[in-house]
């Protein structure tokens, strides 16, 4: 038994943006530093766009960078009230706006046999607030590529008041962190016991609709990549 994303909720249809930083303090100290990536200054604002597309829906990610930009894009579909993952851009431009990345996948596609709740590991938090508040834990697959694909758990936590660039809202606090046995067969008890020091990503959500990421805060993508902070800013 699967656990799917539920579909989005009245109001999902928003733009909003966000203040990108670096972490203060990094969890790993990994190759890619976003403190070397990002404006310290926090001046670059990502945006987060949700629409309506085909048979569910579109999300579209624009992260700047100092010297470019990434866009992300994932048209997920809607099937039988779950949330199915689709295709998946991303795109990384310089500094000219020259495009010197591309990845694209399309996950409704099953050629290689992946479970059916795959979604793009940076998706995921902008869309984890849509779950019903219930504390009810629960696990889903998140794609880094077609050779990185890695069980993450989802644990809500309590409700409290916090103020980001946008205001003081109540939020609702949500953890999700990755299987350690997707890396080292370690087994159900000792990974419990080394929980603590798995990589956490750390989110807060509006406690109505629509739900929307409020902060977030980790890596951006799997354990290792460049750790930063999202904060809502409109």
């Amino acid at each position: 038994m699967h656990d799917f994303l539920p579909p989005p909720p009245a109001g999902y249809l928003t733009s909003s943006s966000y203040v990108l930083t670096p972490r203060t303090k990094r969890a790993f100290h990994t190759v890619l530093d976003a403190a070397n990536i990002l404006d310290l200054a926090g001046n670059g604002r990502s945006t987060v766009t949700f629409a309506p597309s085909g048979d569910g829906f579109s999300l579209a990610l624009e992260h700047p960078l100092k010297t470019g930009r990434i866009t992300e894009s994932l048209h997920c579909h809607v099937d039988q009230s779950n949330v199915r993952g689709g295709a998946f851009r991303r795109e990384l431009f310089d500094h000219t706006d020259t495009r010197v990345r591309l990845e694209e996948a399309d996950h409704k596609s099953n050629t290689l046999g992946l479970p059916p709740n795959l979604y793009p590991e940076v998706a995921l938090p902008f869309m984890l607030g849509w779950l019903p508040y219930d504390k009810k834990a629960r696990s889903f697959h998140a794609w880094i590529n077609d050779r990185f694909v890695a069980r993450v758990y989802v644990e809500q936590g309590k409700t409290s008041t916090l103020r980001v660039p946008a205001g003081q809202l109540e939020v609702l606090d949500v953890e999700m962190y990755p299987d350690l046995n997707d890396w080292v067969n370690v087994g159900a008890t000792v990974a419990k016991l080394m929980r603590p020091l798995v990589p956490k990503y750390r989110m807060s959500y509006e406690t109505k609709a629509p739900f929307r990421l409020v902060r977030f805060e980790g890596p951006y993508g799997p354990p290792g990549a460049p750790e930063v902070v999202l904060e809502l800013a409109t």
